[in-house]
């Protein structure tokens, strides 16, 4: 009993050695390239050039970067050089400006023969007044009547696109243009004025206000700034087109 609780003891106290690995498993974990023969080389002319007496700190540390040295340099290989001709951006001389010409604002092209007044407000004189406003009126429903309105909304939908105009507004030589800026309006924007503005908007406030607000939106034609009620909603004149 004795000599089996002391058999039991030294094996406790015993120290733990791992089993040497077989050579070809130490082989296989530390092949003999000759980048790791160099590292090997590297690392012993390191370690004689360490001074007598030096701290350990030191020896260590000097070790360390020449394994990380050589590491990188088996690894990765010599850094690229530059090739020539690829040198820094050059330097921009004080007071450089960009030719005449390039700093220019970009302007929408215009229709062939439409006036078109860029990043201003159009003017009240080339407005069309109330006259040819009043009798675009009346023409657009003569044609409505002729054409049983089928025939005038299908040629709307083309003027819309072509000339910026109902029916009546192409024939007496008229565009709608944006008061801003004075580029005539694309046929999405006829149709929000048209269709939208003057057709849904417009017929809700006439039947809540007893025709009131039609009445409005004719007679405004009248004032200074030569624009419906619709016109306002849009930011949209009528203009004359050129030949």
């Amino acid at each position: 009993m004795a000599e089996g609780l002391g058999a039991a003891r030294s094996r406790r106290t015993a120290p733990h050695t791992a089993p040497r690995p077989p050579e070809p498993y130490r082989k296989q974990l530390f092949p003999q390239t000759p980048e790791y023969v160099d590292l090997l080389r590297s690392n012993a002319m390191n370690m004689d050039k360490t001074p007598v007496g030096a701290p350990a700190d030191t020896a260590t540390e000097a070790t360390t970067e020449a394994t990380t040295e050589a590491t990188t340099e088996a690894t990765t290989g010599p850094a690229p050089t530059q090739a020539p001709g690829f040198g820094p951006a050059p330097v921009v001389p004080a007071g450089y400006a960009a030719p005449a010409g390039y700093a220019a604002p970009v302007v929408p092209a215009p229709g062939p023969g439409y006036v078109v007044y860029v990043t201003q407000t159009v003017p009240k004189e080339l407005r069309v007044g109330a006259g040819a406003r009043f009798g675009a009126y009346l023409l657009n429903l003569l044609l409505i009547v002729v054409t049983l309105g089928i025939g005038w909304l299908v040629w709307a939908m083309v003027t819309w696109s072509t000339d910026a105009a109902n029916p009546a507004q192409k024939i007496m030589g008229l565009t709608i243009v944006k008061k801003d800026t004075g580029v005539r309006l694309t046929w999405g924007d006829m149709f929000v004025r048209n269709f939208l503005l003057a057709g849904v908007v417009m017929g809700f406030l006439s039947g809540i206000t007893l025709t009131i607000a039609a009445w409005v939106n004719l007679f405004k034609i009248f004032g200074s700034e030569k624009q419906s009620l619709v016109d306002s909603m849009a930011g949209s004149v009528v203009v004359r087109r050129t030949v």
